[in-house]
């Protein structure tokens, strides 16, 4: 009893850990708020602030808004900016608190999978205080949701065809479901139908399980049901016209498959390092240590089904890869745990066998958790989001430009020109504006630019032809925009300010603030 009693504590110690990680790497609004963030915002409140339902999620980058994500990250966030009254804050909450029932998945397929909960106990740690880890559950976007939806389906995908126990009908459901769970976070998870085939090869080959027909009706019903939305969505769309392989312009991403294969190869050895040289100090040599202990893992302690179903895990991306290479960093959100895993049980079997390892294991765990912990802060620093596209400031420092213009305004009427990614899209500030700018000052500026009627949030903010006589120009970080468009929007700048004698630079970390007055 005493046992267990421990156990569980060292389990919460971990899980409490992992959350207290997690909540101070988002404190002071260090939270990344840009395009995507500001859109998912505005359409999710619209569920119950104006019984607006949805059955569309996010589009899918790099589809030209032809295909979209499931809306179930609309439907779980809009809870949160309801009680929150539009404060992107307690979204990241939530999604910590998801985040760190992850860690709570990954201390289960340890137990289940490689049966040993000191397994489940070191993965789990090594979870909790990696920074990549931290930052997968405080990015707020769709993807995140990946984190803990993949491990859960894959807990299932164990129990269905590797456990050891004749797995019940309802294992079935609960695998259909958890996938679905993981499409409708991102549709890059539907290659996890790679993994679930694996699954079915080897347990047909196994004399020890019966799959009848029922139970994989069960799985392919309840996954259909869970992606309905999903299904209904891209039907509407194909009747429209819009749903097309012209429109995916996958050959943007196209590459042979000598040369796919070399890409795929370079992006996992990234990712490791990411993982676990995320300062990239003596990455080569800390890759080469933890390949090293998982080899050793593999050759001592792991069996084929453990084997099978870990790389089948681990290699998942490699179906949409082969077919449509694209290398964003959240394509392989949840597909670290597999390695924290294997790496845990390559460490505790040596552990077992050589008696005086157990001071090297505990020094490498320290080691990494040292070296994340730096890297969390450094990143913090920097305001760098590992799964963010766009890098640049973080919300506090948005919301002290925003403060500067009502003061610089003396808090009367103003207006604002925004270069922004995508270009002349102005969601984000119209959305941050309206959240912060009127609660606070309980007032918005007028925005001059292009018309916003065909974009998310166009009905936020007051639009002017014409500058206000204090008027402001919003310059976001790393637009990833061409030099020429950046050049066009400062040669229309100029133009547009041409009777404003005064400006002023102010810069908000790697955020600019053009500030521009009439003559008196």
């Amino acid at each position: 009893m005493k046992k267990i009693q421990k156990g569980h504590l060292l389990l919460l110690t971990v899980l409490g850990l992992g959350l207290l990680m997690r909540i101070l790497a988002i404190s002071h609004n260090h939270i990344f708020f840009y395009f995507d963030q500001a859109r998912d915002a505005t359409v999710s409140r619209q569920i119950l602030e104006q019984k607006d339902l949805k059955i569309m999620g996010p589009s899918v980058s790099g589809t030209q808004d032809s295909v979209y994500h499931g809306v179930l990250y609309y439907y779980l966030i809009a809870p949160a900016y309801y009680l929150g009254q539009g404060n992107p804050y307690y979204v990241a909450l939530l999604l910590i608190i998801l985040g760190t029932l992850s860690i709570g998945v990954t201390y289960q397929l340890g137990k289940e999978v490689f049966h040993s909960k000191a397994t489940g106990l070191m993965a789990a740690f090594i979870q909790a205080v990696s920074v990549i880890g931290i930052h997968q559950s405080t990015w707020l976007s769709n993807p995140s949701l990946s984190g803990l939806f993949v491990p859960l389906t894959y807990y299932f995908i164990w129990l269905a065809f590797f456990g050891d126990k004749k797995p019940l009908a309802k294992t079935y459901v609960f695998l259909g479901l958890a996938w679905a769970l993981s499409v409708q976070s991102a549709l890059q998870n539907i290659t996890i139908a790679g993994s679930i085939i694996i699954a079915l090869i080897y347990a047909f080959k196994q004399n020890k399980r019966k799959l009848s027909g029922k139970k994989l009706f069960l799985t392919l019903f309840s996954f259909l049901l869970g992606i309905s939305t999903m299904i209904l969505t891209e039907v509407l769309m194909f009747k429209r016209g819009i749903l097309s392989f012209d429109s995916l312009r996958l050959t943007d991403h196209s590459v042979n498959l000598t040369s796919a294969l070399l890409k795929i190869i370079a992006r996992y050895y990234l990712l490791l390092t990411n993982i676990f040289s995320p300062l990239n100090q003596l990455s080569w040599l800390i890759v080469a240590i933890v390949l090293g202990v998982i080899l050793f893992a593999l050759i001592n302690s792991v069996n084929k089904k453990q084997l099978i179903w870990s790389f089948s895990y681990f290699l998942a991306p490699i179906w949409l890869l082969l077919w449509h290479y694209r290398d964003p960093n959240h394509t392989f959100i949840g597909i670290d745990i597999p390695i924290f895993l294997l790496l845990a049980h390559g460490l505790i079997s040596l552990t077992h066998k050589h008696r005086f390892n157990l001071a090297v294991t505990i020094l490498l765990l320290t080691l990494f958790a040292f070296n994340n912990i730096r890297a969390m802060s450094t990143w913090r620093n920097q305001e760098f989001q590992y799964f963010g596209i766009q890098k640049g400031a973080f919300l506090v420092n948005q919301l002290k430009l925003i403060d500067t213009t009502y003061e610089l305004s003396g808090k009367g009427p103003f207006s604002f020109s925004s270069l922004t990614s995508p270009y002349l899209i102005n969601t984000t500030w119209n959305y941050l504006y309206k959240w912060y700018g009127q609660q606070k000052y309980g007032y918005t500026p007028y925005f001059v630019g292009v018309d916003q009627d065909n974009f998310v949030g166009h009905d936020i903010l007051p639009q002017k032809p014409t500058p206000e006589k204090r008027h402001f120009a919003i310059i976001e970080p790393d637009t990833t925009l061409s030099q020429e468009i950046q050049n066009n929007f400062f040669q229309e700048l100029e133009e547009l300010t041409r009777s404003q004698a005064v400006m002023t630079n102010y810069e908000f970390g790697t955020l600019s603030l053009k500030s521009f007055a009439q003559d008196q």
